[in-house]
């Protein structure tokens, strides 16, 4: 007589295999859009706002 724990043990990678087949039937998401242009972004503004308020709070 077979072991059930063997059985068991096999179920589980064909399990896994029909959840990532399941996933990889979805289509793809769209990209997402931006609504600024890329020379509307200003560097030395962002970085003053990402480091700005560590700065100021640094004695926390």
């Amino acid at each position: 007589m077979s072991d059930p724990r063997l059985y068991r043990a096999a179920l589980v990678p064909v399990l896994f295999a029909l959840v990532l087949l399941a996933f990889s039937l979805e289509n793809r998401p769209r990209a997402l859009r931006a609504n600024l242009a890329p020379d509307a972004f200003a560097g030395d503004r962002a970085f003053a706002r990402a480091f700005g308020p560590g700065q100021s709070l640094a004695d926390r």
